[in-house]
């Protein structure tokens, strides 16, 4: 995911209009719409800690292109092993049968909720 991409979807997700995301970077609304688009990154590494701070996301994530939305990379690197360890807990147990159907729904409903 690119820059661009990034950007946009963090704008949008909570909301900014890109005159606000400009005014929270110091930055035009014309630079705002050439870093959506593709066009240019930050030059200033301010704007990459200001995105930082505002968005909670490391300034390794907002340049790295090969890391995507969620972040994953950065995730495991955070929690080490502990956060496969609990998936493939949820897998054995939705795979041993030892759960109904209704079981299943009721255990998305609630880890949605926590989400």
């Amino acid at each position: 995911m690119t820059f661009g991409e990034k950007i946009k979807a963090l704008r949008k997700g909570k909301y900014i209009s890109q005159d606000e995301m400009a005014a929270l970077c110091q930055v035009s609304r014309k630079t705002i719409q050439n870093w959506e688009a593709g066009n240019t990154r930050p030059k200033n590494k301010e704007t990459y800690k200001t995105l930082s701070k505002e968005f909670g996301r490391d300034v390794s994530w907002f340049k790295d292109d090969d890391i995507g939305f969620w972040g994953y990379n950065e995730i495991y690197h955070q929690t080490g092993k502990k956060a496969e360890q609990v998936l493939d807990r949820i897998e054995q147990l939705f795979k041993s049968g030892s759960m109904t159907a209704d079981e299943q729904l009721l255990f998305i409903d609630r880890f949605l909720q926590i989400y």
